[in-house]
Parts: structure tokens; C-alpha cells; sequence
């Protein structure tokens, strides 16, 4: 992740390239032997480069939009994973 970071905040592409290379070969490997650790951090850090090179091409408000609905959707899928008691009860009392 540090060079995925340094890859996004500075202009360097060709260590842009070489973090993607090696996060698509952690991903290639990880997928072959199903070890599931490697597999999370390819992805996290290809989302990440993606996510960042596409904040740095908008202009700042729509970058911000962009970084807090990533956000919003990381929060509500978490959240999604542990339910609240008493929710569907609490739905249908709205309708």
C-alpha cells in the first residue's frame, strides 16, 4: 500500500505500471493456491490506484462526491453484514 500511495500523489507512472503489474500477479497467484490474504490486498490495492488516479483527473467537488459515496457504500455494506434486530419490523411500520 505505501507504494500505491506514493503512486497516486506523485506523477511517477512508471511506478504506477509496476504496482499494478505486481498487484496483478499477487491476484493471479492468490486465485490459483486460494489463499484468500493475498487475494484481499491485490484488490484492495488496485481499487485504491483506481480510485485515486480517478480522484486526481475531477475537478474537487466531484472528487469529494466520489471519496464520500465510496464511503457511504463501504459503511452500508459492513453494515449490511451484521443486521439490526427488530429492522424488518421497523420497514413495514413505514409502508
Amino acid at each position: 500500500m505505501p507504494s500505491a500511495l506514493l503512486a497516486v500523489t506523485t506523477s511517477d507512472g512508471n511506478r504506477a505500471v509496476s504496482v499494478l503489474l505486481v498487484s496483478a500477479a499477487v491476484l493471479v497467484a492468490a486465485a490459483r493456491t486460494g489463499i484468500r490474504a493475498p487475494l484481499m490486498v491485490g484488490a484492495a490495492t488496485v481499487l485504491f490506484l483506481g480510485l485515486g488516479f480517478t480522484v486526481r483527473a475531477l475537478p474537487w467537488p466531484l472528487a469529494t462526491a466520489l471519496v464520500v459515496g465510496a464511503a457511504l457504500l463501504a459503511v452500508g455494506t459492513r453494515r449490511e453484514r451484521r443486521p439490526v434486530a427488530g429492522f424488518g419490523v421497523r420497514l413495514a411500520d413505514l409502508r
